[in-house]
């Protein structure tokens, strides 16, 4: 999400990362007005979200530099639970990724050949795009009688496109079984062999640059996952859930499916599951040390979870909108791991990677939509408390779809947008890093004493609803704030006072819902996880 000057497009955040970015334009009430973020110079010696203490920003890298990129301070990542591994568990019959490269970083013949035979046509994800681009443009007898049968392709999205992302999981696997690679490692063979190897020469540019964030996105998520088994491990409330289904941590449950798409249904926005792993690492060694939920831990979750991670629809749309020379730039860029990621990068358009730190500078607004993020109850309840008056309010409520004379979005006036379901935005006001700092700070503050006071039981969860409501209402982070506060930050205040994790069925809900409705939504999600724990393996619908 790009901040914006006053009267700049707000970014709208969907739903979730399966839905491609919108945007809007509305008309944020009186504040200073300030520069664009996405300049293309260097700023000088403005405050960062990313440099505390009002530390200038350093310069942007010009796009000329990024093919000789080497970050110099790379976001550390979260430590593994146990350094020092058993004599037993280093000797390992896998060989590394180093062994089949050049010292030029090309591949040696030995990892073409090992590519060619465990994918002799490319494999399944390979297969699946040069089908659709058949459908979609015939130019054979066979092609016309595809698309006779089947129709033009749709869209790469929801089902489709989780199907395509198991597709390219299990041409990982083949790849790793025939060159004994390591999961990670055979998808970094294949990431490289999309541009270097002959299987893949019939696809397209957009159709390779698809592949390469495809496999940056499976190499993520398992490079992740072993420091993730380990701290599950280590917790006496993780220790009973398989390893294999800790995804289910961190995805809505209607991206479930049956699991056969191995939690990949969101990586439409490339390293989420590798991300939401690593802050998911975070999160438990943070409970393991005794560390309370404070701003400082809030803003390492969420760094944690958005490193690396590149905006929703970079595989699905952003991909095949490259320019002559944009395919070196994808394989430089997914050759990279999450930590190296460089936000303000100068990148092409359509395609940037996540921001850390607090938002800064930039307005932030997202949609209410009856009966999905925002129900009845809800509304009634926000509009209680809601007084677009003060000067210092978190947020303020407009007509996502009337305006006035001037074009200007009008206020949303009652409860009875719901019943007549009108769409409500929510739009924060703009502010600088310091300022979304502080506004954590009392936020956790003010809730961790209603938190401590409550009573056990249904009391309790209902004030740590209304932190988590709040955090995400107030929308701290340009990016990435309803899965970190509904998969990491609800999971560590379930932990701190002595309850079970859960499985949120939808982190949006935060958005809209009541208090008590989220009580609810809690319960099941704690119920959900103690299910998967104790063994059960049944898909689990959206309450």
């Amino acid at each position: 999400m790009r901040p914006v000057s006053r009267t700049s497009p707000v970014h709208v955040e969907s739903s979730g990362p399966a839905t491609p970015r919108a945007e809007t334009r509305v008309s944020v009430p009186a504040s200073p007005s300030r520069s664009l973020f996405p300049s293309l110079s260097p700023r000088a010696g403005r405050a960062s979200a990313s440099s505390p203490g009002g530390a200038a920003t350093p310069p942007r890298r010009a796009l000329a530099d990024m093919l000789n990129f080497r970050s110099a301070t790379p976001m550390q990542s979260p430590a593994r639970a146990d350094a020092a591994t058993p004599p037993r568990a280093r000797r390992s019959s896998l060989r590394s990724i180093e062994e089949m490269r050049t010292p030029s970083g090309a591949l040696t013949a030995e990892a073409l050949g090992k590519l060619k035979s465990a994918l002799p046509h490319g494999g399944e994800a390979a297969g699946k795009l040069l089908q659709r681009r058949a459908r979609r443009a015939p130019k054979s007898r066979a092609d016309r009688l595809l698309r006779s049968m089947y129709g033009p392709p749709q869209p790469l999205e929801g089902e489709r496109f989780a199907a395509f992302m198991a597709m390219a999981q299990s041409d990982v696997e083949h790849v790793a079984k025939r060159a004994r690679l390591s999961v990670p490692d055979a998808a970094e063979l294949v990431r490289l062999g999309v541009s270097q190897s002959d299987v893949f020469k019939k696809l397209t540019q957009g159709e390779q640059a698809r592949m390469m964030f495809a496999f940056y996105g499976i190499r993520e998520k398992a490079a992740a996952q072993a420091s993730l088994s380990e701290a599950m491990a280590r917790h006496p409330a993780f220790r009973a859930l398989p390893a294999r289904e800790a995804w289910r941590l961190a995805l809505d449950h209607q991206a479930w499916g049956d699991g056969k798409h191995h939690g990949l249904r969101f990586e439409n926005e490339p390293g989420y599951m590798g991300g939401m792993f690593r802050g998911l690492t975070a999160m438990i060694q943070a409970d393991l040390a005794g560390r309370r939920l404070d701003t400082g831990l809030l803003r390492e979750l969420h760094d944690h979870g958005a490193a690396g991670v590149f905006a929703r629809s970079t595989l699905t749309n952003a991909a095949g909108l490259l320019s002559d020379d944009g395919l070196e730039l994808i394989g430089d860029l997914t050759s990279r791991p999450a930590a190296a990621q460089e936000p303000d990068l100068e990148l092409p358009r359509h395609i940037h990677v996540l921001g850390q730190g607090f938002r800064d500078l930039a307005a932030v607004g997202f949609k209410l939509e009856a009966g999905k993020n925002m129900s009845e109850d809800g509304l009634r309840e926000m509009l209680a408390t809601y007084n677009p008056h003060r000067h210092d309010a978190a947020f303020r409520l407009f007509s996502a779809t009337e305006t006035d004379d001037e074009g200007a979005p009008l206020p949303a006036k009652a409860a009875d947008d719901f019943s007549q379901q009108k769409l409500i935005q929510l739009v924060t006001p703009i502010q600088e890093h310091y300022e979304v700092s502080a506004a954590a700070d009392d936020i956790l503050r003010r809730h961790a004493d209603h938190i401590e006071a409550a009573a056990p039981g249904d009391a309790k969860l209902r004030a740590i609803a209304r932190c988590c409501q709040e955090l995400e209402r107030t929308h701290l982070f340009a990016d990435g704030n309803a899965r970190t506060v509904g998969f990491l930050v609800l999971n560590k205040l379930l932990l701190e006072n002595g309850m079970p994790p859960a499985m949120l069925a939808d982190p949006n809900r935060f958005d809209g819902f009541s208090a008590n409705e989220l009580v609810g939504e809690i319960k099941h999600g704690q119920a959900t996880f103690q299910r998967f724990a104790a063994g059960s393996r049944g898909a689990v619908s959206p309450s």
